[in-house]
C-alpha cells in the first residue's frame, strides 16, 4: 500500500507547519500524487467556477451569504429555477467523489473519458456541477450537472 497523503489549507497531516498546501511532506506536488495514485481517472477535481452567466452570478451571490436566512433560501430557489430552465441534470452522488459538499457549492469539472455512473453522458466534457443538498446524513448529496460545451449543429 502506498503512502497516505492528505491535502488541506493547513498543510499535510504529516507536517502541520508546512506552508504550501499543494505539497506533501515528501516534497511531491498534488498533481504528482494524483497521477501516481491514479486518482485522476476516478475522481474529477474542482476547477473554480468563474463563468460570467446568470447562474454563475446567482451562485456567487449565494455563497457570499454566511447563514441560511430567508433571503438566501429565496435566492437558492431562483438558482433551482434557473438550473431547471437551463436543463441541468439532477442526480444522487457522493460528495467525496466530486469534492463539493455544501448546498450551493459549485465548480467546473473535466469529466474523464472512463467516467461511470451519472456523469457518464458527460465523458470528455467540461461541466458545471452544483451541490443541491443532501439525501442522507453522511455523504449522499443531490447534484445538478450540465455540459458547458455548445452542441454541434449541422451548420458547425
Amino acid at each position: 500500500m502506498g503512502n497516505l497523503h492528505f491535502f488541506s489549507n493547513q498543510g499535510s497531516w504529516l507536517n502541520p507547519m508546512m506552508k504550501n498546501p499543494n505539497e506533501t511532506s515528501d516534497g511531491l506536488s498534488r498533481e504528482e500524487i494524483i497521477t501516481r495514485n491514479g486518482w485522476a481517472k476516478t475522481s474529477p477535481f474542482v476547477i473554480p467556477d468563474d463563468l460570467d452567466d446568470v447562474l454563475g452570478g446567482l451562485l456567487r451571490r449565494l455563497n457570499t451569504m454566511p447563514t441560511w436566512t430567508n433571503e438566501k433560501m429565496t435566492l437558492y430557489g431562483e438558482i433551482e429555477a434557473e438550473a431547471k430552465k437551463l436543463k441541468y441534470k439532477l442526480f444522487k452522488g457522493d460528495c467525496r467523489r466530486y469534492h463539493i459538499q455544501r448546498k450551493g457549492d459549485h465548480g467546473l469539472f473535466d469529466v474523464p473519458m472512463d467516467m461511470r455512473g451519472a456523469l457518464a453522458p458527460f465523458r470528455g466534457k467540461r461541466i458545471r456541477l452544483i451541490c443541491a443538498g443532501s439525501w442522507d446524513q453522511y455523504s449522499g448529496r443531490y447534484f445538478l450537472a450540465k455540459d458547458l460545451q455548445p452542441k454541434k449543429t449541422a451548420s458547425n
